[in-house]
């Protein structure tokens, strides 16, 4: 006599409107579950609010919160908390939107990179190089090279920038040109007030051959606004009083103040006030940020503009 297996829907991972799913949990974000299905490659994109029940046969590691991690099964999904651990007793549970990343046990022992992608997870960095020749009646040549890193942990937000440009033209029958040839470093700290306000200390030092500028340097404090703050866009401004050190080729050198009110010898007065808009776009992993800065002194007329 011939026996029919009953397939068990409960051995589906994933059930969502009222139907159980083919295949397997591979990863949980804050949006969802990845789930790949026997029916091709890949994985897909499950959002919470269309997930009934879940659960797993591997056992992940889920980051999530500020630096809290659980380890073990997936063992279901209740009043908006994932149920991740060695048993459903023992389990952690997780609100999904505090989920920073996912990967299997697996992964993680076998993956020395993996290892350390955990232990830096609140680090990103990138490095750019570029160059340009053009070849005409003028020949240009230009070169530069950028290191940026970031470490990112509320209530605090870590930035070091290291830049190098150079340029340079030749005209017909004469002597190359050097057109640029500079070095700039920036570091900055800013610390959350609130969920949009904060603080910030940061300086920065350059080097510049063409205005035969041998270092500046411009420590500044203050306080700052994200005006608009989303998963992919942040544009924030920021504001504060600071001091500017320039030293020029000879042993020359200058100093001034923004952000401050002075009285002037024989009356007048100078208000020195500095401005920033920062805006910095989440593209595939990795942040592009543009800052536009203004200094002013009013009784002077001088103003510094720079799109970095």
């Amino acid at each position: 006599m011939a026996v029919w297996r009953v397939p068990d829907v409960l051995a589906a991972e994933v059930f969502t409107k009222g139907q159980g799913l083919e295949g397997s949990v591979v990863g949980v974000t804050a949006e969802g579950v990845e789930f790949k299905t026997i029916y091709g490659k890949g994985a897909i994109l499950i959002r919470w609010s269309d997930i009934q029940k879940n659960r797993s046969d591997k056992a992940f590691l889920v980051l999530f919160g500020e630096a809290e991690e659980a380890i073990g099964r997936i063992w279901g999904l209740e009043n908006g908390e994932l149920m991740v651990g060695q048993s459903p007793v023992a389990a952690i549970r997780i609100p999904v939107e505090k989920i920073d990343r996912s990967l299997t046990r697996d992964q993680y022992d076998n993956s020395r990179l993996e290892r350390l992608r955990v232990r830096y997870r609140f680090w990103t960095g990138n490095y750019d190089l570029a160059f340009a020749f053009t070849d005409a009646t003028t020949d240009t040549t230009n070169f530069s090279t950028a290191l940026e890193m970031r470490r990112k942990k509320k209530p605090t937000d870590f930035f070091f920038g290291a830049y190098y440009f150079f340029g340079s033209t030749k005209e017909s029958g004469e002597s190359r040109v050097t057109t640029e040839n500079r070095v700039l470093g920036r570091t900055r700290l800013d610390r959350d007030l609130t969920d949009r306000s904060f603080a910030f200390g940061q300086v920065s030092a350059e080097y510049d051959e063409i205005q035969e500028l041998s270092l500046r340097t411009d420590p500044a404090v203050g306080v700052g606004y994200r005006i608009i703050q989303r998963e992919k866009l942040t544009i924030s401004g920021r504001s504060g009083p600071g001091y500017v050190y320039q030293r020029y080729f000879g042993g020359g050198y200058r100093r001034l103040f923004h952000g401050s009110f002075r009285r002037r010898p024989g009356g007048g007065a100078a208000l020195w006030f500095k401005v920033e808009m920062e805006c910095r776009i989440s593209a595939g992993g990795r942040q592009v940020a543009g800052q536009l800065s203004d200094t002013h002194n009013r009784r002077l007329d001088h103003a510094d503009h720079r799109l970095v």
